[in-house]
């Protein structure tokens, strides 16, 4: 591109509020608090020139939050049309935002279901495309794998797998697929997967479909119900073992002993454990099984352990606080 033609691709409109945004960029979460940190730099310092705001096919590709935040702000923005076919708007974006912002495991998922039904996934036996892919005539080039797609969002396959096999049950479902627009409808969509998947299903719809319970309130009590089952049979074999152990079983030195365990990789362990679940579970989802492991206590060890550690855990978070997040570098 000659300077001319560069010259010709950028321009300086005024900020005005009618400006669409492309669906790749809608696959992205909106932060207002992003907004209001650039609107106070841009109040101080201007539009970084740096950080052009791109357009395709007539509407914001990459950069909302810069936008919105030019309009509060009241400054002059710098548009640049990307230059590419489709998927390279595609990767465009997923390069530009999701390998190196702060997205939680579910608006990374989200965006993972968007990019997936675009792309199509290859499987094992060939190419798998959506039915978007499918229909897309530029849409050429080989379907990305499930392995190349764990790649360019930062993830395990293991990972994408899971998501993969929630994605084509709910996609496959005209009712649940036909509402998922959004992060917070795709996180319902998979409750009512949930629902769905439960031995207790009819009473369950039943109750929905007579609005007695909300979809999301149907399927924890539907899990409550099978877990409070197992949960007795639990009740009866520790309280059996119990029973079961010699009158001079010394349970204090049982539970103190280290004989096949060592600090080191107890403590490995416990940090794996940690980033597994916050990484690629939902909060409620963690408090919830949390919650039902420790509360099954009979010889009184979970509960203590765990407030111990709640003091450890407290005393580190101080010595290892959060990393200051560089806004500038965000959509």
């Amino acid at each position: 591109m000659n300077d001319e033609e560069w010259l010709t691709s950028v321009s300086k409109p005024k900020p005005k509020p009618d400006w669409q945004y492309h669906k790749f960029c809608l696959w992205l979460p909106h932060k207002t608090e992003t907004v209001n940190d650039i609107t106070e730099d841009m109040v101080r310092n201007g539009f970084r020139i740096d950080r052009k705001i791109d357009t395709y096919e007539g509407k914001i590709l990459d950069g909302r939050h810069r936008y919105e935040a030019a309009l509060q702000a009241n400054v002059d923005p710098v548009f640049v049309e990307f230059q590419g076919t489709r998927e390279d708007a595609i990767a465009y974006v997923t390069s530009e935002n999701v390998a190196r912002r702060h997205l939680n495991s579910q608006e990374k998922e989200f965006f993972y279901v968007q990019r997936a039904e675009a792309l199509g996934v290859q499987s094992r036996g060939g190419d798998r495309k959506s039915e978007e892919a499918k229909i897309n005539p530029s849409n050429d080039g080989m379907v990305p794998s499930a392995k190349q797609h764990a790649i360019a969002l930062g993830v395990g396959s293991a990972t994408i797998e899971r998501w993969e096999k929630d994605r084509k049950e709910i996609m496959a479902d005209p009712e649940l697929s036909e509402k998922v627009t959004t992060i917070e409808d795709y996180k319902n969509a998979k409750k009512g997967l949930r629902v769905r998947n439960n031995p207790d299903y009819v009473d369950i719809l039943e109750d929905v479909q007579q609005k007695l319970k909300t979809p999301a309130e149907a399927a924890s009590e539907a899990w409550e119900r099978s877990f409070s089952e197992k949960r007795e049979e639990i009740i009866d074999r520790k309280q059996k073992e119990m029973e079961e152990r010699p009158n001079n079983f010394d349970l204090n030195k049982h539970v103190k002993s280290t004989e096949h365990c060592t600090v080191g990789v107890s403590a490995t362990n416990l940090v794996v454990a940690m980033e597994q679940l916050v990484s690629k579970f939902d909060e409620r989802d963690i408090k919830m099984y949390l919650h039902k492991a420790l509360k099954e206590d009979i010889i009184n060890i979970k509960i203590p352990a765990l407030h111990k550690m709640a003091d450890i855990l407290k005393d580190l978070c101080e010595d290892l606080p959060l990393k200051q997040i560089n806004y500038s570098n965000l959509n």
